[in-house]
């Protein structure tokens, strides 16, 4: 009896040794492979969503243009004077329409006015698409207050655009997408020598003056105006202004932000009745104060 007791004593020992030894031994190890794998997966997860990123950069690259329009006046003694040049960006629509910001409030009276308007367009690259066309050459088509949209029409079987190796981007509406304060937009900017394509937040959704904006955190160089402006990889908006709040006793800059004008049905009824020629890049979805000053500045 006593050395069955010391036997299963010391098989008791042995057990409890062996538990502890193979514990303290395993323990540390399963503990570094699940952590080892949660950080292995966040850095995965982190690289697809920079690379889904870079792929969406550069399908809206692939898509954009930047314009520059030429509007010259007669003279009294013959010919015509340079009296506005400026400078922007449009998004290709259906392959055959470039869609930008009306800055120049034209409406379709307006080009009977006499002036003489010319149209430049550049790749992304830099590479010249068109120069100094003259507006007669193509169509302007739904001059609305905010927005403005050039059709060069179809050649072949196929929009003119769409013919010369331009992509075409894809249009919805912030309602059908159901854009949000806090979201982050692509939008395309100008840094003063290169297209590029800027992620910011949603700062407010609101109407100005009868037109439904975006207005996103930050500034943008003088040159993005019309440039389009991207939520899941539809164009929703069109950069319209940048806006800089300041104290007015000191000049203390508080707050920079950038408004985009939204895009409105008509548009979108538009695109749809329309949609012959171009690849599209995915298919659409059904359809302060007191103390403040601001500086207004066009894009």
């Amino acid at each position: 009896m006593k050395q069955a007791s010391l036997r299963r004593a010391s098989f008791a020992v042995i057990v409890v040794i062996l538990f502890v030894a193979t514990g303290c031994a395993e323990r540390q190890p399963v503990v570094e492979e699940v952590g080892g794998s949660r950080a292995a997966y966040g850095a995965q997860q982190t690289a697809a969503k920079a690379a889904e990123r870079q792929q969406l950069e550069e399908r809206i690259l692939a898509a954009t243009l930047r314009i520059e329009i030429a509007v010259y006046a007669p003279q009294s003694k013959g010919g015509y004077a340079l009296i506005d040049n400026s400078l922007g960006h449009a998004t290709v629509m259906n392959g055959r329409y470039l869609v930008t910001h009306n800055h120049f409030s034209l409406t379709l009276e307006d080009l009977n006015d006499g002036t003489l308007r010319k149209l430049s367009a550049y790749a992304p690259d830099g590479s010249t698409l068109l120069k100094d066309a003259p507006f007669h050459s193509f169509k302007v088509e739904l001059p609305n207050p905010e927005t403005l949209v050039f059709d060069f029409g179809v050649y072949g079987r196929q929009g003119a655009l769409g013919y010369i190796g331009m992509a075409s981007a894809e249009f919805g509406t912030w309602q059908s997408l159901d854009l949000q304060p806090g979201a982050m937009v692509a939008q395309v900017r100008w840094d003063g020598v290169a297209t590029v394509i800027e992620w910011v937040p949603v700062l407010a959704i609101r109407s100005e003056n009868g037109t439904m904006v975006v207005e996103m955190e930050g500034t943008a160089e003088k040159g993005a105006s019309g440039g389009g402006i991207f939520y899941n990889g539809y164009h929703v908006a069109n950069n319209w202004y940048r806006r800089t709040e300041k104290r007015a006793a000191t000049g203390q800059v508080l707050h920079q932000f950038t408004v985009g004008a939204l895009n409105g049905a008509k548009l979108l009824t538009f695109a749809e009745m329309n949609s012959r020629g171009g690849d599209k890049m995915a298919a659409a979805p059904a359809p302060a104060v007191a103390e403040m000053e601001g500086a207004t500045t066009p894009q």
